[in-house]
């Protein structure tokens, strides 16, 4: 009777049965461990342990309370002694599977993720169609950085349970994290297909869809969580973030404000509102904005290491590198921040220190372009003019060249292959004035090919078919770069040097 109104939700009413019971029976090991199970389910915890203790003290190897006694331990925030009464369980009852996964949930909370795996290994040593050890041991595995084994897991955990919408939702973040893209959508979508009103699919599923370049789909799934659960503040900062990058500041500044409304101390939401204050030139609410984020979050270095870019703006180069040494204090690995320091050094014309920035910044991230380009600046200014040209050469690789370079199917020029008998295309990156600097090197190039083609702006043609008699001239278009066939080698006007 006590068991049904248990499970039937009548706490109080159970309780006051029990102690009638108790009345009768007062030496009933059984009773107290219902009874403090009722306790902790009234969330009165203290009660509760003391009715454990008094069905341990009559059955000492009463290895259920025990274990209830760690849940509710577990439920106080005391993870220490709810792992040390779950190790007490698992001696009086060493094949107690339960015990064990409740023991890795204690531990993955303690961020003792090993052992948490090891407690799961456990469980399912005992019981293989454990389907909570494989869901949970996939958590662990994605804590761990692991996602390709969690992956694993969460099929596992499927195969057992194959209706379980929270399982493919869990496999789809991991597939995320592997750029699994196709297949994150596909498991997102199961979740969904068994669980409709999911709204944590619905957000994952609109990052993926983001990053796939889908952005009115991604928005779509963002508004669909949003009417599943309308004050979700991770879909409403997610939806800033797309506004932000279609250049709607406004529009993004007022979903950052909805996600931190709902949740006041959402630090990325202040973070992201102050780079868009920030690009809408409005430092000091930009500055305002970090601040709020570095009070909920102390810790936050890329808060700090914004905060020093927008310093920086402000002309306040002192109280900027301040941020960025804070951000490196509490991240020393922050290739960004030293890259920063490295422009702020750079300003203050120390080139030295400058380049030892943006030396720290590549070595902990080898493929940062702008940072190799930014120390090609330095160099050249440093007269160290070979150094300096190597590393201008990842300017390509920058977000901007990245979005100016031109694709042809005819190789990039290395200076070193033999152009007898070749023809070379020779087409300008920059301005008007950079294309008239870089000009002098072009008869040397010419001098060693058959043909030399330069293609420059329309404006100096005429001024540079004269001075280039050699060199056929014409005004650059990019309209059938992939087609072209007039070439055998290219090159860049700043790679000239």
């Amino acid at each position: 009777m006590l068991i049904n109104l248990y499970n039937q939700g009548q706490l109080q009413q159970a309780l006051e049965q029990s102690v009638k019971l108790l009345e009768k029976y007062p030496e009933s090991a059984v009773l107290f461990n219902i009874q403090g199970a009722l306790f902790q389910g009234l969330r009165q915890f203290d009660l509760s342990q003391e009715a454990y203790g008094k069905a341990i003290a009559i059955k000492p190897d009463f290895a259920e309370s025990f274990y209830n006694m760690g849940n509710a331990f577990r439920d106080q925030g005391d993870l220490k002694s709810a792992i040390a009464a779950y190790s007490k369980a698992l001696v009086i009852k060493p094949d107690y599977a339960e015990a064990y996964i409740h023991m890795g949930n204690a531990l993955k909370e303690q961020e003792n993720l090993n052992e948490a795996i090891n407690a799961y290994e456990n469980a399912l040593s005992i019981n293989s169609k454990y389907y909570e050890a494989y869901n949970n041991m996939g958590l662990a595995l994605y804590d761990q950085g692991k996602p390709e084994k969690a992956v694993i897991a969460y099929s596992n955990a499927l195969s057992i349970n194959p209706n379980d919408a929270e399982a493919y939702n869990n496999m789809g973040l991991a597939l995320y994290d592997q750029g699994k893209l196709e297949e994150a959508t596909a498991a997102y979508n199961k979740a969904l297909s068994i669980k409709p009103d999911y709204a944590d699919a619905y957000n994952n599923m609109g990052v993926t869809l983001k990053d796939q370049g889908k952005i009115i789909d991604a928005m779509e799934a963002y508004t669909r969580a949003l009417s599943i659960v309308p004050d979700y503040a991770e879909a409403y900062y997610n939806i800033g973030i797309i506004l932000k990058e279609q250049d709607k500041l406004e529009e993004a500044i007022e979903a950052y404000k909805k996600a931190f409304s709902i949740n006041p101390d959402y630090a990325d939401a202040y973070n992201n509102m102050g780079v868009t204050l920030k690009d809408q030139g409005k430092l000091d609410e930009a500055i305002e904005a970090y601040n709020k984020a570095l009070s909920t979050k102390p810790d936050y270095a890329e808060a700090y290491n914004n905060m020093g870019v927008t310093l920086k703006d402000q002309g306040n180069l002192d109280e900027a590198m301040e941020a960025y040494n804070k951000a490196l204090s509490i991240k020393p690995d922050y290739a960004e921040a030293f890259n920063n320091v490295g422009t702020a050094l750079t300003e203050q014309g120390k080139l030295e220190e400058a380049t030892e920035a943006y030396n720290k910044a590549i070595s902990v991230q080898p493929d940062y372009a702008e940072a190799h380009q930014n120390l090609s600046f330095v160099l050249l200014n440093n007269g160290r003019l070979k150094e300096g040209l190597d590393e201008y050469e990842w300017r390509w690789k920058t977000a901007k060249g990245l979005s100016t370079i031109r694709h042809f199917s005819q190789p990039l020029w290395d200076g070193k292959k033999s152009l007898k008998g070749k023809t070379i295309l020779i087409w300008s990156e920059q301005g008007v004035g950079d294309t008239i600097n870089w000009s002098f090197c072009i008869s040397l190039v010419a001098s060693q090919a058959a043909h030399c083609i330069l293609e420059c702006q329309q404006k100096l043609v005429p001024l540079l078919a004269r001075s280039l008699p050699n060199v056929e001239v014409k005004p650059e278009n990019k309209s059938f770069d992939l087609q072209r066939n007039d070439f055998d080698f290219h090159l860049p006007t700043g790679s000239l040097y």
